[in-house]
């Protein structure tokens, strides 16, 4: 504790100098404990603050530490301890940002240089399938520069206050600010989550005196890859996504589910690159037997395939040779321009060109998670600029709303505080925690949730400790000085885990099965997006082969040019309205939306086609059954000569039986006292057999 300005300094946190460029920066987020409690009233709701800082000589110093003959905490002792909040005054009218249009002004070089060593991954997976190449992390491990040092990670003393309330917020940037002061820093940048960003944004947009040119605020990067997950399996999860983790009995049903709702981050991660995995391998499948019949020759050249099979060898023994792999890229260059026109035929399809989008959607996700485990900030603010359409979507409008108020915050910080934006840049926004590996930085809110989160919801923290209210705070109080100790006795007792492979051997054969497992499936049961002669013109779910309306197919097919015109229509809007204006939520339709809904006259409940033909595929097995004499039955809740595929009611033009009769007809003939019964559109007209008939004219 800083006795001249009453801050505390925790262990490991040193001065910051200049010239040396060890500024501090922290993440904040919130620590629910959640307890039970009678009446579900009274949880432990609080705000966790930590600092990271490159390591140094520390200023504070351990004291001895004398045992206390008192086993509880006096009123008095409670109010010296225990933080006041300091208040945050509302202004009369909300502050509005500053006008400006959402955009990325970035070297864009890493970025495009990580597309293509996917590509790389891609196709080397592709020719190692008898033996299974390294894993995409393995592999990015291997070819990564990174050259961040570890940092040291020190809690701060909890704020027993609500998180997103406004004067909790205030509280600890004020507390931040004030630490960052008092090591010679006068700007500090600090990540959190979308609900305290967002408030914390509307503070600093007040420019209160305390706060004001002094915080650079940065949206969570685990929170913008969760959300990202969530838009993917929003958008793909109901076309066959979920079906091809589950119906391959990779995943369980629920745990696909939290999957696909970005809840699981590590599980989803590894769901969403096993699929784009076989998909990319039935893709080039399909690629070089389209090149063979039309050019009457492979385009894996024989300088091509040896300059892989070099790498692929080099990789294979942890070894990166740089020239050869820029030989690589450079010779790769013919085959993806060869991809590109693949591509342009099989846009044709609707399917072919979804299940494309799905690989260029995973194929974003795994360029943001590389920007932040290389610690690339230019590749993280492209990442999140182009996350933005799925984002937007997916009908996720709090962060189509402040992606881009975070993008401008950095591109202002450049001009404002540009050394601070150079520090950014040299990996700081991220925090690495061991060095054992390269490619192994976390984001700063995710370093947060590894490091105090989860020492204080860990058994051995304050679950199944106490319920007591005077107990908690004892522990609420003392537990960023115990964290520290407990860190310290697991450092001189257990040493170093970071060394323990999750990604071995077994991992590897594990992964390559189950990418295996989806190929066969689709290839054997399902609809294979990829094949010319076998994809369909529609849109189809590959698994259940539903047909969706041709407005869905149009908004799945063609959601990222629609969704970046909504978001540019949303901000020139901004111009005339207030920021705060609740935007509609407006996601696009899926194939959820394809749902027929059938009503009956009895109290019963139709049964759905899908599950329909569950039951007799189970029955048939067990029954002796004709299913030809079955299947040759509409399989379908409504009749399909009247409705559509989607439910909706066929309609047809009026004109068109007209036409067709007559085609049947020679020519006009006039026939005189003729007896005439004409119906049109339901109503009669009877002529009298002594007059001629009168001329009816259609209405």
């Amino acid at each position: 504790m800083s006795e001249e300005k009453s801050v505390f300094i925790p262990s490991g946190i040193v001065e910051v100098i200049e010239s040396k460029g060890n500024y501090i920066h922290a993440s904040i987020d919130n620590f629910d404990l959640n307890e039970e409690t009678i009446d579900g009233k009274g949880t432990t709701h609080s705000m966790a603050m930590v600092v990271f800082q490159q390591p140094g000589d520390s200023l504070s110093s351990h004291t001895e530490i004398h045992k206390s003959k008192g086993y509880s905490l006096s009123t008095e002792d409670v109010e010296s301890v225990t933080q006041s909040l300091t208040r945050y005054r509302k202004p009369p009218i909300r502050p509005e940002p500053v006008k400006f249009v959402p955009s990325v002004e970035v070297n864009r070089e890493n970025y495009d240089f990580s597309k293509k060593t996917n590509l790389v991954w891609r196709v080397l997976r592709y020719i190692n399938q008898e033996s299974p190449f390294l894993s995409w992390t393995d592999y990015n491990n291997v070819i990564s520069k990174n050259k961040i040092t570890v940092s040291n990670i020190a809690y701060l003393p909890f704020l027993n206050a609500p998180p997103t309330e406004y004067d909790t917020i205030y509280t600890a940037m004020i507390q931040l600010v004030q630490l960052a002061e008092a090591l010679n820093q006068k700007h500090i940048v600090i990540t959190a989550d979308l609900a305290i960003y967002s408030k914390a944004r509307e503070i600093m947009w007040n420019k209160p005196t305390l706060l004001d040119g002094k915080v650079t605020l940065q949206l969570g990067g685990m929170h913008l890859t969760m959300a990202l997950i969530a838009s993917i399996g929003y958008i793909f999860g109901d076309g066959g996504l979920s079906s091809m983790l589950v119906e391959t009995g990779i995943y369980a049903e629920n745990s696909c589910k939290l999957m696909l709702d970005g809840k699981q981050y590590a599980r989803s991660i590894r769901g969403l690159t096993l699929a784009t995995d076989a998909l990319s391998r039935l893709l080039f499948n399909s690629f070089l037997s389209w090149y063979e019949e039309s050019n009457d020759g492979t385009i894996l050249t024989k300088d091509l395939e040896q300059i892989m099979k070099t790498v692929n060898q080099e990789l294979k023994e942890f070894i990166f040779n740089e020239t050869n792999f820029k030989i690589m890229l450079k010779d790769i260059e013919e085959f993806e321009t060869a991809l590109t026109n693949f591509l342009a035929i099989g846009f044709s399809s609707a399917t072919f060109k979804y299940w494309y989008s799905f690989i260029e959607a995973v194929d974003l996700l795994w360029k943001m998670l590389r920007a932040e485990r290389d610690g690339d900030f230019d590749s993280h603010l492209c990442s999140v600029f182009d996350s933005l359409p799925y984002l937007t979507a997916a009908g996720r409008n709090l962060y189509s709303k402040w992606v881009p108020v975070y993008l401008n915050d950095m591109k202002m910080l450049k001009t404002e505080v540009p050394y601070m934006y150079h520090f950014l840049e040299k990996g700081n926004f991220v925090v690495k925690k061991t060095k054992e590996k390269i490619f192994n930085c976390v984001a700063s809110d995710m370093a947060l949730e590894q490091s105090i989160n989860r020492d204080c919801k860990s058994s051995t923290g304050v679950i199944g400790f106490s319920r007591k209210p005077a107990a908690l705070l004892r522990w609420l109080v003392t537990r960023h000085s115990l964290g520290d100790f407990s860190q310290k006795f697991v450092e001189a007792t257990m040493g170093d885990n970071s060394k323990v492979r999750k990604d071995g051997q077994i991992m590897s054969n594990r992964n390559e099965a189950d990418v295996k497992k989806i190929m066969s499936t689709i290839e054997e049961s399902w609809c294979n997006p990829f094949c010319l002669r076998s994809a369909p013109l529609s849109l189809i779910n590959i698994c259940t082969g539903k047909i969706v309306d041709e407005s869905i197919e149009k908004n799945l097919t063609t959601f990222l040019d629609t969704s970046m015109k909504k978001i540019q229509t949303q901000w020139n809007n901004f111009q005339n309205v207030s920021f705060w204006k609740p935007l509609k939520r407006d996601k696009i339709a899926t194939f959820k939306e394809t749902k027929i809904v059938a009503r009956m006259a009895s109290k019963g409940s139709c049964i759905g086609s899908e599950l329909m033909f569950r039951r007799v595929i189970c029955a048939a097995r067990s029954q002796d059954m004709d299913l030809s004499n079955i299947l040759s039955y509409e399989l379908t809740s409504v009749p399909a000569s009247l409705f559509n595929e989607d439910g909706s009611v066929r309609k047809t033009v009026k004109s068109e039986l007209a036409k067709q009769l007559e085609s049947f007809t020679e020519s006009h003939v006039e026939c005189e006292n003729l007896d005439s019964v004409i119906i049109d559109d339901n109503r009669l007209a009877i002529t009298d057999p002594a007059t001629p008939p009168p001329i009816i004219t259609k209405s």
